[in-house]
């Protein structure tokens, strides 16, 4: 019921599969992956050439990371939808509370959604009294 209803593993790929998501991950491993390059390179080497290569080393992830990140991110994206199951996640969790921290969770919940519900309640009793005294002083 929850994979079905409330929250699927594809809504939940759909909000992280975005083009904003992708370009962040592929800058942030570009820059992860330059860093440890260029600590890698000797100290003897002159530091313009480990420059160069750093710089050549950003292009080639600039113009490569975009499509790496998609292909990875269609792979997890399978694996995801056939490996894990928020039903079940979902379930165990709920399972491993104790009754009276469940009884409290729901409380906590519907204490909250029924002073929403009180409040729409006293505005709509209140308009439809105000309208009530409308019409008998229009009818007077």
């Amino acid at each position: 019921m929850i994979e079905n209803d409330l929250l699927s593993v594809d809504d939940v790929l759909n909000r992280f599969n975005t083009p904003e998501t992708q370009e962040k991950v592929a800058r942030i491993a570009s820059l992860i992956i330059v860093s440890r390059l260029v600590r890698s390179i000797p100290a003897f080497v002159p530091s313009s050439i480990s420059n160069l290569l750093a710089e050549s080393i950003r292009a080639i992830l600039n113009r490569e990371a975009p499509a790496l990140i998609e292909r990875i991110t269609g792979q997890i994206s399978n694996y995801l939808r056939s490996e894990v199951h928020l039903g079940k996640i979902v379930e165990e969790k709920i399972l491993s509370y104790q009754l009276d921290e469940l009884e409290n969770l729901v409380i906590a919940v519907a204490q909250r959604e029924f002073r929403h519900i009180e409040w729409l309640g006293g505005v709509l009793g209140l308009l439809i009294g105000l309208m009530q005294v409308g019409i008998i002083y229009l009818f007077r």
